[in-house]
């Protein structure tokens, strides 16, 4: 279950300090199902009705959302009313009132880290995007053997795809395929903290990371702090270097690994397709992904989408994505954020389409993005303002490079979401 509150106006009262919240940590909370999505949840006309305070029960599948009027402060029946009582949510009241709400949910695309590590891995190799993966991998003189049929332009996926039509290019493909593979299974992380490991020990086990990514920087942060705290779900709706899949047993994990089910070793995801027949369908494990993306955007009550230009050659996957956002609702209170360097112009062409009352807004650096100034609370930092008017006060992550004084701080955090579900990895 989920609630939302909605502020009341007209009060004439000036706001009161409260030294706590409602605790709802022991509603029961409906599991996500990640294939299909979930049922219910549109946003009841009472919440933007003047001198009203109203909590809105979504995720009731096959009925309406429940409303049930505000009365005295603190109760978690439908009764709690935060906005008449205090002036600001202190960061101390939000760590330790976790609300059970839907997931945050983030797109992650190749800025993300050209963003993380500007000046290469630990061995100084370059981060490539699609406009300049040509150039940093040295794939040229391959293409030149192409001859002039091939149209050289900036995007990669469109060079490929040129190629991919021709089945005379088989062997400069496969070539490729390799020389792509290679590169990026020898990227690695620092010993020290990274953007993706402070992305991800931000996120709580409810929320998902979704890349379009093949760099192996995602997985291997999550290997090495799932121990340590409860992460977020990882999604790869292209394929990576570090995975593998057992098409017969629905499973998958580390590339070289065992189905835990068959014994069988995994078979390696593809990570190229072309433009022209871009069919994420045909391979077990990728269809998979993408049907809980779009479950996961359906379901969403917040997206952040971190360094994913949506090029040309994604335009059918972002529109997909798109109508699984709209599903649930018209979006017309949801706020996107946009975590890149590109103009404002540039981003509004590229996101509008997803926020039809505009209500996104786009910051230069992870550093400064909701879900590090909120970590693990991004929800609910966005949830008082939005319905309430009321500010929240920010604990952002230290700054720290030490990957388990990160770890620390973001445990403690997470130590009081404990009643809301079980852990689950």
């Amino acid at each position: 279950m989920g609630w939302l509150e909605s502020g009341g106006e007209g009060s004439g009262e000036a706001p009161r300090a409260s030294s706590s919240l409602p605790d709802c940590r022991n509603d029961v909370h409906k599991r996500r199902t990640l294939v299909t999505p979930a049922g219910g949840g549109h946003p009841h006309p009472d919440l933007t009705r003047p001198g009203r305070h109203a909590y809105i029960w979504f995720d009731r599948p096959g009925r309406p959302p429940y409303v049930v009027p505000s009365g005295d402060p603190g109760d978690c029946n439908g009764t709690a009313n935060v906005g008449s009582t205090m002036d600001i949510i202190t960061a101390q009241q939000l760590i330790d009132a976790p609300r059970d709400m839907r997931p945050h949910v983030v797109l992650l695309g190749a800025g993300a880290s050209r963003a993380a590590f500007p000046k290469g891995d630990p061995t100084g190799k370059r981060i490539p995007v699609m406009d300049d993966l040509v150039d940093i991998l040295g794939l040229q003189r391959l293409l030149d053997e192409a001859g002039p049929e091939i149209e050289l332009g900036r995007n990669f996926e469109a060079i490929y795809s040129q190629l991919d039509s021709h089945p005379k290019y088989i062997h400069i493909i496969k070539t490729i395929e390799a020389h792509i593979d290679d590169y990026f299974s020898d990227l690695s992380l620092p010993i020290e903290a990274t953007i993706y490991d402070r992305l991800l020990v931000s996120l709580r086990s409810t929320d998902a990371v979704i890349t379009f990514n093949w760099d192996p920087f995602l997985f291997d942060a999550y290997l090495r702090n799932r121990d340590a705290i409860p992460l977020p779900e990882i999604f790869f709706l292209h394929g990576n270097v570090r995975i593998g899949a057992c098409l017969r047993d629905d499973s998958w994990g580390a590339r070289n690994g065992r189905c835990p089910d068959c014994g069988r070793h995994f078979v390696d995801v593809p990570l190229l397709y072309s433009i022209q027949k871009k069919d994420y369908s045909k391979d077990p494990y990728i269809r998979r992904n993408w049907e809980a993306a779009e479950a996961l955007c359906n379901e969403a009550f917040t997206m952040t989408i971190f360094g994913y230009s949506a090029p040309t050659s994604d335009t059918g996957a972002v529109e997909l994505l798109r109508r699984a956002w709209f599903a649930r609702s018209k979006r017309e209170l949801e706020h996107i954020e946009i975590i890149d360097i590109a103009s404002d112009t540039d981003l509004y062409a590229r996101w509008s389409p997803f926020t039809p009352t505009l209500h996104y807004h786009s910051v230069k650096a992870f550093e400064q993005s909701r879900i590090s100034r909120w970590p693990r609370r991004s929800c609910e930092a966005l949830l008082y303002p939005m319905t309430q008017g009321i500010p929240c006060e920010d604990f952002p992550l230290p700054s720290t490079d030490n990957l388990a004084e990160l770890q620390a701080y973001a445990s403690t955090i997470a130590l009081p979401e404990d009643g809301l579900r079980p852990h689950e990895l």
